[in-house]
């Protein structure tokens, strides 16, 4: 199986691994949460909707630190 370490869902993986639990956490989770559930509705699989929901997620954790 490939795996695609670039991805936009491993590099949020690996972001909110290494921080802590905070605001700026909770914020980035929720916004993947909403983008996640948005895409699924629009008719993406599951991997689509993970890569656009993490892509906006880590817009949105940038944006908060």
């Amino acid at each position: 199986m490939f795996t695609n370490f670039n991805s936009a869902g491993y590099q949020l993986s690996a972001v909110m691994a290494s921080e802590k639990i905070d605001e700026c956490f909770d914020i980035t989770m929720d916004t993947w949460f909403i983008e996640f559930n948005a895409n699924q509705e629009q008719g993406n699989n599951l991997y689509q909707a993970d890569q656009r929901a993490a892509a906006k997620a880590l817009d949105s954790f940038d944006d908060c630190n």
